[in-house]
């Protein structure tokens, strides 16, 4: 009796580990073709100034301005890393225990409350998948995850990482992300301000400065301890990060700074150049209007 239930698990064990198997093996064929950096174009945004250089509108189709890793401060890539992935530079793309960790939270929260993906698992996401939450698509994932990690170097893996992400606003990327929130560039912003974005890509509408600033402030803060917790700043920084007082801007709206010169330069340059160009190549746009003139020009028409 005993000798046929060992054989019945084994056989069991078998047809499963067969079963999983043939699974991942038909998973495998159908992943894509894993990107080398040359390979990554993403949308991005064409400013337009006039000819004292002030920017007077943008055309794209997502609103998104590529930065290099080396251009990024260290506190800043560190908020991202607190927040997301601390294990991001020790694990070969998928962290295992992390998952563990999620999986027993949710289980007893009886439902998510914690992610164990990684970093490289949300640029797999991202670039290559669906949103769907399905089995198969995390187990595509996680594969892609550890592909990218064979093919890329960590450095590259952040680089598509913090120029992909949404962060609201119809921002995309880092760089874009601190030019609309905070008006001024990622290299110029504080661990603060680094960590109210790093906060963002979780869920950018509920997280969002503008639209929900509690939930925000309680989020950064979240950001900044963890910080703290991983020894990335000191207790001290983490504490004046706290308190420091943020000014938030609003996108910026220029359909109503000049949009009759705007439309129109988007018509000449399409003709000119084509849709895909002007709408996704980011090309700098220089016109020959003087804002300030252009400005009191329609203010007078309209009086």
């Amino acid at each position: 009796m005993i000798k046929k239930i060992v054989i019945g698990i084994v056989a069991f064990t078998i047809l499963v580990a067969a079963g999983a198997y043939v699974f991942i093996n038909s998973v495998r064929k159908s992943l894509p073709q894993i990107i080398t950096l040359k390979d990554y174009n993403p949308l991005l945004v064409s400013p337009v100034f006039d000819r004292k250089g002030k920017q007077i509108g943008e055309f794209f189709r997502e609103r998104r301005t590529l930065i290099p890793v080396d251009k990024i401060p260290k506190h800043v890539i560190n908020a991202f890393l607190a927040a997301e992935d601390d294990q991001f530079f020790k694990h070969k793309g998928v962290n295992y225990s992390a998952i563990l960790r999620a999986t027993l939270a949710n289980m007893r929260a009886g439902h998510t409350v914690q992610g164990g993906s990684t970093i490289t698992q949300q640029v797999a996401k991202t670039l290559f998948l669906s949103d769907a939450r399905t089995f198969d698509r995390k187990i595509k994932e996680a594969m892609l995850a550890l592909e990218l990690e064979k093919n890329l170097e960590k450095e590259d893996i952040l680089y598509l990482y913090l120029n992909q992400i949404y962060f609201g606003q119809s921002a995309y990327g880092v760089e874009n992300a601190a030019r609309t929130y905070y008006q001024k560039s990622i290299e110029q912003i504080s661990i603060a301000e680094a960590a109210m974005l790093a906060g963002l890509p979780k869920a950018p509408s509920a997280f969002s400065p503008v639209k929900n600033p509690s939930r925000a402030k309680e989020r950064q803060i979240y950001v900044i301890r963890r910080m703290v917790d991983v020894k990335f700043i000191t207790k001290e920084e983490g504490e004046r990060a706290e308190k420091e007082s943020l000014k938030l801007f609003v996108r910026s709206n220029y359909q109503e700074t000049a949009p009759y010169v705007l439309e129109t330069v988007r018509q000449m340059l399409i003709a000119e150049l084509g849709e895909e160009m002007v709408l996704d190549k980011g090309i700098k746009v220089t016109t020959s209007i003087d804002l300030d003139k252009q400005l009191a020009a329609q203010e007078a028409l309209q009086a």
